[in-house]
C-alpha cells in the first residue's frame, strides 16, 4: 500500500522482539500486524498495551 499513512506501535507484553504496528490509510483502510522491533523507526514513540487481548490475536 502506498501513500500517506498514520502509524502507533504498541508494546506487547512478555515479548521482547515484537511490537503491534497499527497503520490507517487515509480513513477507510487499517492494517494491524506484529513486526520485529527492529523495524521500529528510532526515536519512535511506543505506547503501552493495547486496550484489547493481543493473546486473543492469532497469526
Amino acid at each position: 500500500m502506498g501513500g500517506k499513512s498514520n502509524c502507533w506501535h504498541f508494546h506487547i507484553p512478555n515479548n521482547t522482539t515484537s511490537v503491534l504496528l497499527v497503520e490507517l490509510f487515509g480513513k477507510t483502510i487499517l492494517v494491524i500486524k506484529r513486526v520485529n522491533r527492529s523495524s521500529v523507526p528510532s526515536g519512535a514513540e511506543t505506547f503501552g498495551s493495547p486496550s484489547f487481548d493481543i493473546g486473543s490475536v492469532n497469526r
